[in-house]
């Protein structure tokens, strides 16, 4: 909305150049694979425990677990790739 003395004026910044972009997912998306691979490796006892329970697919219950495995997954992916965007910006 202008105020009283005309049109709001805002200062934006320049946009992030393409190369610096493209880096940045680079790390991103490296960061989230290092957080999804150590998740496997930290929680292979229990996914080894499972596996065997999501074969043959089926029932409610069946889709549950698999979202919850699928959740329980997202979190060092998550983490990985923020890991990641922090190394990017340094």
């Amino acid at each position: 909305m202008p105020g009283p003395d005309g049109p709001e004026e805002r200062e934006w910044s320049d946009p992030t150049p393409a190369p610096e972009l493209a880096r940045r997912t680079r790390f991103r998306v490296g960061g989230g694979l290092v957080g999804l691979a150590v998740g496997l490796v930290v929680f292979r006892g229990t996914l080894l425990a499972v596996l065997p329970r999501l074969w043959p697919p089926g029932g409610p219950r069946w889709f549950t677990l698999v979202l919850v495995v699928a959740l329980s997954l997202t979190l060092p992916l998550m983490v990985g790739a923020a890991l990641g965007e922090a190394l990017a910006r340094r």
